[in-house]
């Protein structure tokens, strides 16, 4: 006890018994401040002297609530402060409050001030939470209003890192602390008074703390395209504040970075390589901060707030000339926050102003722009909007020049010819620059029908396009074709000359003629020029050019008296050829069906044969008789076969076995075939004369 203390509590006793306690103004003690060895260091504002105050005396408790018992008396009234030995306050709260001794009584009590007891915890030793005890609940008015947090980092320097009215506080360390320094910190509270100045101190505490982690990846507002066609990102600076600056990547299989935008607040980056009016592009962006820690990537799992945004890419636009219409497709902007609210179309006419089409709401990406005008141009752009209309992204704009469909201008039949002898091929001139569907096969047996569908070729986009009609029956009549045009929206026209094949007809009469007759071709630009006329002899690869005839020449007679004995079957063919003048440079020809002359089969035979005299060989004379499956054979009477030959030339010179037969009667019997490959027999008798 300091001197005087048993005179200053005789004092205070005579004082509560006399009704003198809280006589003028009271006791200020500011501020307690917990110094590093546990102990509290107290402080007041010291009596003005004068006033008759003779001693401070210190009241202390473990707790607020009591009781209290007096620490000390100090009777040197210029005294502001008083260490509490050995308190303990970095292990419990200490709480004191103090009383002046006037000559006119005891002061009021000062504020019961605790000392501050700080504690702390971590997780992660980057983020560390701090909690303590109030000095006074709430804090005085002559106390600044807001807790103090003081670090010490690096070591011997402490500085104020943060503030706060609450009694906790969760600090978040920045620093790389490469040499593993403990982090400390205190709380602190100031009074700040005319003339007088103290800060009350909590305990330290620390940790060895750095940066570890970027936990939080830079969030895109939206990715969108400048009017030269590259992409351009705009992002929100990153949270952290030691963040150096941003990787951007473009997202593909392997997420490549394309570059490295410097500083925090540096929240644009324009693609300069980029053509993102050719498809969608991709980005992503992680920051680094101060100690080269990267925020997640490829996104954040847990808030999926920088998920990739990609540029809007308007497709090729499809114009239907049948319709009028364009049709529009992009795809969906994605990930904006908030959300996607809805897009725009914009289009723009014969280079004019753009101007708003139409409001497309989420979930769609297409549309159809009717009502066009032909011959005109028509550009589009689209715009995405977020749900709060604070972020956009726009498209390339696209353009395209609608049209009336092209029908064609030309349709040109260059033959129609039959072909094998049974079927008739049909080839055609096309103008490429019409939108063609197809082309379907139309077939008469009269110029002005009915004509019947009988095939179709898909328009290759060829200038001369072949067609084979199977079902035509070559041998029976002639047939008129007509090709008909499917355009691009599907109707259907004709244009196209009609054309005729040529049906080739024989009348094969008894004086050894064969009348030939056949219908004009039809029809050329270049008219025909004359008619060819071939003929077969048997199975003679070679035809032979019989006659040319004039153009309005449609029949022809044949003298087949001259022939060899040998000829069996005859068959003739008409070419038809193109003039000149043709109106497309062509010039043609076209062949009838092959047809047969059916002459009547003759075989001429003697009746008698003298084998020693004159006329010594029975021997047919033979006319349009086959050689393939020819047999003579010659019986006597009582049908024994004596002589047998499939040689047309060779003959019967009377004899069996090599010796002459005896005179009489023979029967012989010819099996051959006629033109139209019929099997026939003929027999007769002759008489064997010495």
């Amino acid at each position: 006890m300091r001197p005087g203390g048993i005179t200053v509590i005789i004092g205070f006793l005579m004082l509560l018994q006399s009704g003198l306690l809280g006589q003028g103004s009271p006791a200020r003690l500011r501020c307690a401040e917990v110094l590093n060895n546990g102990d509290v260091m107290l402080h007041w504002r010291s009596e003005i002297v004068g006033t008759g105050a003779y001693a401070y005396v210190l009241f202390h408790s473990t707790v607020r609530s009591g009781p209290y018992s007096r620490l000390d008396s100090i009777i040197d009234m210029t005294t502001d402060s008083y260490q509490h030995a050995n308190a303990g306050a970095f292990l419990n709260p200490q709480y004191y409050y103090m009383l002046i001794y006037r000559l006119s009584g005891i002061s009021a009590p000062s504020d019961t001030l605790s000392s501050i007891l700080l504690t702390s915890s971590t997780l992660d030793f980057e983020i560390i939470d701090l909690s303590w005890n109030p000095l006074l609940d709430p804090l005085a008015p002559y106390m600044h209003p807001w807790y103090l947090l003081y670090r010490e980092y690096p070591p011997g320097n402490w500085r104020l890192v943060d503030s706060t009215q609450a009694v906790s506080i969760s600090h978040h360390f920045w620093d790389c602390n490469e040499a593993a320094d403990t982090v400390r910190f205190r709380i602190g509270v100031r009074v700040d008074e005319f003339n007088f100045h103290c800060e009350s101190f909590s305990n330290i505490t620390g940790y060895v703390l750095r940066n570890q982690s970027n936990r939080y990846p830079p969030v895109i507002d939206s990715v969108s395209i400048d009017a030269d066609g590259r992409a351009i990102i705009g992002w929100q600076p990153g949270t952290e504040p030691d963040i150096l600056g941003y990787t951007i990547f473009s997202v593909t299989a392997s997420n490549d970075s394309i570059d490295f935008v410097e500083g925090r607040f540096n929240t644009f980056y324009t693609h300069q390589p980029s053509n993102a009016c050719n498809g969608p592009l991709h980005y992503i962006i992680l920051s680094v901060d101060s100690c080269g820690n990267k925020s997640p990537f490829p996104f954040d799992p847990v808030t999926l707030l920088d998920r990739p945004h990609s540029t809007i890419y308007l497709a090729d636009i499809q114009y239907d000339p049948c319709q009028m219409t364009n049709t529009l497709s992009w795809n969906e902007y994605q990930n904006f926050e908030p959300p996607l609210g809805y897009s725009r179309v914009f289009v723009s006419q014969d280079n004019g102003p753009f101007q708003e089409l139409a409001n497309i709401p989420a979930g769609q990406s297409t549309y159809v722009h009717t009502g066009l005008l032909p011959n005109t141009y028509y550009a589009y752009y689209v715009r995405a909007y977020s749900q709060d209309n604070l972020k956009t992204s726009t498209s390339c704009p696209r353009q395209v020049r609608t049209y009336n469909s092209p029908s064609p201008a030309f349709m040109y039949t260059l033959y129609a010819t039959v072909e094998d002898n049974q079927q008739v091929s049909i080839r055609f001139y096309t103008d490429t620059a019409a939108h063609v569907k197809a082309y379907r096969i139309l077939r008469g047996t009269e110029p002005g029908g009915p004509y019947d569908f009988v095939g179709s070729v898909v328009n290759q986009e060829e200038v001369l396009v072949s067609y084979i009609d199977e079902t035509a029956s070559v041998n029976t009549t002639s047939y008129y074709y007509l090709v008909e045009v499917i355009d691009s929206c599907g109707q259907s026209l004709i244009i196209t000359n009609i054309s005729r094949t040529i049906f080739l007809e024989i009348e094969a009469l008894e004086t050894m003629q064969n009348i030939l007759s056949w219908n004009a071709y039809e029809s050329w630009s270049g008219n025909v020029e004359g008619y060819n006329i071939y003929r077969r002899l048997d199975d003679n690869p070679v035809l032979e050019l019989l006659q040319t005839v004039g153009p309005s020449v449609l029949f022809y007679t044949d003298d087949v008296s001259s022939l060899s004995f040998g000829t069996c079957r005859i068959t003739y063919l008409v070419e038809a050829y193109e003039g000149e003048g043709n109106a497309y440079g062509f010039r043609e020809s076209s062949f009838s069906n092959e047809a047969l002359a059916e002459q009547e089969s003759k075989i001429l035979m003697p009746n008698a044969i003298m084998p020693r005299g004159i006329n010594n060989v029975l021997k047919p004379v033979s006319l349009f008789v086959g050689g393939q499956g020819y047999e003579f054979l010659v019986y006597n009477r009582w049908g024994q076969l004596i002589f047998q030959t499939s040689d047309p030339d060779e003959g019967w010179n009377g004899t069996y076995n090599g010796q002459y037969v005896d005179a009489g009667v023979y029967v012989w019997l010819i099996r051959y075939r006629n033109s139209l490959n019929q099997v026939k027999f003929q027999k007769g008798n002759v008489a064997v004369i010495y």
